[in-house]
């Protein structure tokens, strides 16, 4: 069978031999290469804007479940601290026998664990300007001059 199709029997039949090695590219096969860079560059360019849509959309799916964390949390912090103050409050009760007693007590043991968290808050706020480092580095630039020569060239040989 050639290449136009016709069997071998027709004489102007081009047929292709397998041992002939294949012709080397010509000089117009340069814009077959720049249309498949183009096409990769294409298929690139769309992948990452496809990766950075993907991130988009999970990014805002993650923000929304953390604003709904953000307002459980706090929700069910404040639940936590009413059971637990309706515990003490009958374990106080209990051992008082007074309600008012055992509600003031509570109240009492509330607001001193408000004022401990908020001088704890204070001193972690405290350290967030670090402090130390700034301390450091300060002292760092004011003696930086160890070897006394006010600004003046150390070396004792010469500008040369």
């Amino acid at each position: 069978m050639s290449l136009a199709g016709v069997d071998g029997d027709d004489v102007n039949a081009v047929e292709v031999d397998a041992s002939e090695p294949a012709a080397p590219p010509s000089p117009t096969a340069e814009p077959s290469l720049l249309v498949d860079l183009a096409r990769n560059s294409t298929r690139f360019a769309r992948a990452w804007r496809d990766l950075i849509a993907s991130e988009a959309a999970l990014a805002r799916i993650n923000l929304g479940r953390m604003l709904l964390v953000a307002l459980f949390l706090p929700a069910l912090t404040i639940g936590v601290i009413v059971g637990l103050d309706g515990v003490l409050v009958g374990l106080l009760h209990h051992v008082v026998a007074d309600w008012a007693i055992a509600f003031g007590a509570v109240a009492v043991i509330n607001l001193a664990l408000l004022f401990v968290l908020l001088l704890l808050l204070r001193r972690w706020w405290r350290t967030l300007s670090l402090p130390r480092s700034r301390e450091a580095l300060t002292n760092l630039w004011r003696n930086h001059d160890d070897n006394v020569t006010a600004g003046k060239n150390p070396d004792t040989r010469g500008d040369g």
